[in-house]
């Protein structure tokens, strides 16, 4: 996976990753197609899950253990749910990779597919130094090598994931609620946990410009609205038939003291999104759709919830957005910055913790605060 820089005149990562739109297979040994390890279909409330060996832009590092029987290392599970409107249609609704990037999608199914669209990215990512290195160096988000599906209380109670990995110095783990997906809504609890396996310092210029410690992640992609881009099927090719709506998103907001929200065609990339960012005084972060248009359909938009600000904590979104022409890449990072205590030093052995939903609907969620029934 290929890095993108920017950030005026510091070096910001953003990983650029395939924006996969994945079909309800059946079980194929291929090893570029999804095997089927489960599946539960004696009610209405069908799930299932299938999980892919090989990826061209994921590796496989993550063993995926479902109800004690291990299927191997895998770059990525894809989760299916039943419609409400269609029990017989079973729609994608979730893929988890080994990279820790997740996608969501409402389990509505019109005759126009949803797409998978943006990803969440697991944190924490963080710019800086361990005690036996000088160089500092941008992580931005953990490798997966362990994740646990229980499978035990469908259909009637959530889905339950545990994952595990590193980022660098930091090792982590997270526990996950998937409730029953609607035709509306979407949406995944993670408790996030990470401990500092080295005594470790964040670089300081990173941290004045809100990309030193981020706790959590969006990662999309935005060219224009309305316009051309490159061919989404061989970007190499100038002499290809151009794609049309080249976002996947096309703004952001958050609540500071007032609403602030920035539409991405405003901007001239490359770009931060927020001019001088302030503290969120309500604890989540949208990253929106607004439109029906993109290059790959009506993709949701997706919101970042915070339970809860743990001490010592100043929560100040931002993001970056790079210049590029190929609608296959993600050029859009957003995310959720810990100005505070986070963003200064870690020790070795010294532990994080926060936990967050990430939820996936069709039009912008409702300014409000809101919580959703696990």
């Amino acid at each position: 996976m290929t890095s993108v820089k920017g950030g005026f005149g510091f070096i910001l990562a953003l990983v650029i990753a395939l924006i996969c739109l994945i079909g309800l297979a059946s079980s194929q040994t291929a090893q570029d197609k999804l095997d089927r390890i489960y599946e539960n279909n004696e009610t209405d409330d069908i799930w299932v899950i299938e999980a892919n060996s090989s990826d061209e832009y994921v590796d496989p590092t993550m063993e995926v253990i479902l109800d004690g029987i291990s299927y191997g290392n895998m770059s990525r599970i894809s989760i299916f749910h039943s419609s409400e409107s269609d029990y017989l249609r079973i729609p994608e609704v979730a893929a988890i990779y080994a990279s820790s990037y997740i996608k969501l999608k409402q389990n509505a199914d019109p005759s126009t597919p949803i797409p998978l669209g943006s990803s969440f990215v697991l944190g924490p990512a963080y710019n800086g130094t361990n005690d036996t290195s000088e160089a500092y160096m941008y992580n931005n988000s953990p490798q997966l090598d362990r994740l646990e599906i229980n499978t035990s209380l469908l259909p009637d109670s959530p889905l339950i994931l545990k994952a595990s990995g590193s980022n660098r110095d930091f090792g982590v783990a997270y526990e996950m609620l998937m409730p029953t997906p609607t035709d509306e809504l979407t949406s995944l609890h993670v408790n996030q946990t990470y401990v500092a396996n080295e005594n470790i310092t964040i670089n300081q210029t990173a941290r004045q410009k809100h990309e030193g410690f981020k706790i959590v992640q969006f990662s999309s992609m935005f060219i224009n609205e309305g316009g051309n881009c490159k061919n989404a099927i061989d970007c190499q090719d100038n002499n290809a038939a151009p794609t049309t709506d080249c976002h996947d998103s096309n703004a952001a907001r958050y609540m500071g003291q007032v609403l602030i929200e920035k539409a991405f065609r405003s901007l001239t990339l490359p770009s931060f999104i927020f001019d001088n960012p302030v503290p969120m005084t309500q604890l989540w972060l949208d990253l929106l759709h607004t439109d029906n248009e993109s290059w790959q359909g009506n993709a949701p938009n997706l919101r970042i919830l915070l339970d809860s600000q743990y001490d010592g904590a100043i929560f100040v979104p931002q993001g970056w957005i790079q210049r590029d022409n190929c609608p296959r890449n993600d050029s859009v990072g957003l995310w959720i910055h810990d100005d505070g205590v986070a963003s200064t030093n870690w020790s070795k052995g010294q532990e994080g913790r926060i936990g967050f939903l990430l939820l996936a609907q069709d039009n912008p969620p409702e300014l409000e605060n809101l919580t959703a029934s696990l």
